[in-house]
Order: C-alpha cells, then sequence, then structure tokens
C-alpha cells in the first residue's frame, strides 16, 4: 500500500468511525444489547475507499476517548464500533464478553485485521 492511500484511508476513517459512534449512541438507547450487536453487523457496505479495516481499527483505537457514545468503558465502546465497522468493510467480527464478579468485564473483538490469537486472549482474560 503507498503512503497516499494510507493517508487518504487515514483521512476517510475519521468521519467513518465518528459516524459509526453516533449510530452506536442512537441504538444502544433504545435496542437491548443482543439486538443492538445484530443491527451493527447489519449495516450497509463501505464504499470501497472507506472500508479499510486496517485504517478504521487504528482510528477507532486512538480516538476511542473522544467518539460517541460517551460514558460507556473503553473496551466495550471500542469493541461494538469495531463490530459495526469490519462489518460494513466485509469481515464477520465476533464480539466477547468476559466477567469477573458482578462489576468487572472485558470486552474484545475477533475476526478482523487485529484478532489476538488465543494465547492473547487467554491472557486477557485472565487479567480480569
Amino acid at each position: 500500500m503507498t503512503a497516499l492511500r494510507r493517508l487518504v484511508g487515514y483521512a476517510l476513517a475519521v468521519p467513518v468511525a465518528f459516524a459509526a459512534g453516533l449510530r452506536v449512541c442512537r441504538l444502544e438507547r433504545r435496542l437491548p444489547f443482543d439486538r443492538l450487536v445484530d443491527e451493527l453487523r447489519r449495516a450497509s457496505r463501505l464504499p470501497s475507499a472507506a472500508a479499510d479495516p486496517i485504517a478504521l481499527g487504528r482510528v477507532v483505537g486512538r480516538l476511542a476517548p473522544a467518539l460517541p457514545p460517551w460514558g460507556m468503558g473503553r473496551c466495550l465502546k471500542r469493541s461494538l464500533l469495531l463490530v459495526h465497522l469490519w462489518a460494513r468493510c466485509g469481515l464477520q467480527p465476533r464480539l466477547h464478553l468476559g466477567f469477573v464478579g458482578e462489576r468487572r468485564g472485558h470486552a474484545w473483538v475477533t475476526g478482523g485485521p487485529f484478532a489476538p490469537s488465543s494465547e492473547e486472549q487467554a491472557a486477557e482474560v485472565a487479567a480480569l
């Protein structure tokens, strides 16, 4: 990938990620969680110039605190955004939730360009 193409991918990823955050914000207020995730996966495909899952993943990772929905845990917000965006890129991301006790949890996504290995997933869950 050329440097110019990568730069265009990142430039397009910022407004796409922000729009995805607004959609998550709107849907999470009115849908139960399981229907929310299903609805996020059903979105239309992105135009090919904007369908760069690596650029989208990096932008979401860096801008997660500034992206809507605000007041949601960072890993859950990032995971919901990536499920939505990577599905729009034609991938089949899976959302994983791990809980310890009543108030501690972690969310992560597999099936995208940054999908952790099973060893990394086990380390994340063990860290809870």
